[in-house]
């Protein structure tokens, strides 16, 4: 009895000052360490397939800047968690990696992103990017929101109560234009003018002035041969039908064979006669 307690006396004194030890099984790795060695292992698989970066990347569908920026350890560069979570495994597949060999990478990331967390600004900083992570930033962004709605509101009512407005018409004072300077311009709206004129001179209204409508209709095949004051022929050969063209004269025209009673050759409207001396024959001058 009187050992024991000896010893522990001893103990006690020659461990006062020393300090606790625990046995490690390794080294606590850092997370900058996890996503260097994740960039290696991929670094080397691809090396040992012979592919670039842009070889990988169009296989695998991966910007080559998301591959550079694992390889390099450059965590910045990562897209968020959940995107590279689904890249790592397609990379290991497509490199025939050990499986779960990326994911330090993944690890890394969120620890980076955690960390970015914990120290976001704990207050109201207008300066900063992440200012509607405070209280005083979200207050803010409700009351911009609530005005930019009253803004538009009031616009769209204004708008609306223009649009709403009565029309009124415009006079315009004809007491000082003459007679005849009044017969030239009450006229001047086509549907009116289009109203005082017949169908066949419609087209006067829009075609320049000497273009005319040549109409032909036959009920036996023909030969066709128009020919201009411009130098230029247009032969159609067994024609049979109607045919409506808009032409200029001057203009001749010869059918073979000749019409009979039943046909006819219309110019503006106005039936045409051949020549005397030669049947089949027109000319529009």
């Amino acid at each position: 009895m009187l050992k024991s307690k000896i010893l522990k006396r001893f103990k006690s004194i020659l461990f006062k000052n020393s300090i606790p030890f625990r046995v490690l099984d390794e080294p606590e790795t850092s997370s900058s360490t996890l996503l260097l060695e994740a960039g290696n292992c991929l670094r080397e698989g691809r090396k040992n397939r012979g592919l670039t970066l842009r070889d990988l990347a169009i296989q695998t569908r991966i910007s080559t800047t998301v591959l550079e920026a694992i390889e390099n350890g450059w965590i910045d560069r990562l897209p968020e968690a959940a995107y590279l979570a689904a890249m790592i495994p397609l990379l290991e597949s497509h490199l025939r990696l050990r499986p779960g060999s990326l994911n330090g990478a993944i690890k890394s990331l969120q620890t980076h992103q955690n960390n970015q967390w914990k120290n976001r600004p704990k207050r109201f900083t207008p300066g900063n990017i992440e200012v509607l992570t405070t209280w005083q930033g979200s207050i803010a962004y409700v009351l911009v929101i609530l005005v930019s709605t009253v803004a538009l509101n009031y616009q769209h009512k204004t708008m609306f109560n223009k649009g709403n407005s009565p029309m009124t018409n415009i006079s315009a004072d004809l007491y000082p234009l003459t007679d005849s300077e009044y017969s030239i311009i009450k006229d001047v709206r086509p549907l009116v003018k289009a109203n005082n004129l017949l169908p066949r001179n419609w087209l006067g209204l829009i075609s320049p002035r000497g273009v005319g409508i040549l109409k032909i209709n036959t009920f036996e095949a023909r030969s066709l041969s128009l020919r201009s004051g411009f130098e230029s022929e247009i032969i159609i050969e067994g024609f049979n039908g109607k045919m409506l063209l808009k032409l200029r004269p001057p203009i001749s025209i010869e059918v073979k064979p000749p019409l009979t009673k039943e046909e006819s050759i219309n110019w503006d409207g106005q039936p045409l006669s051949h020549t005397p001396e030669r049947p089949g024959n027109y000319i529009i001058e």
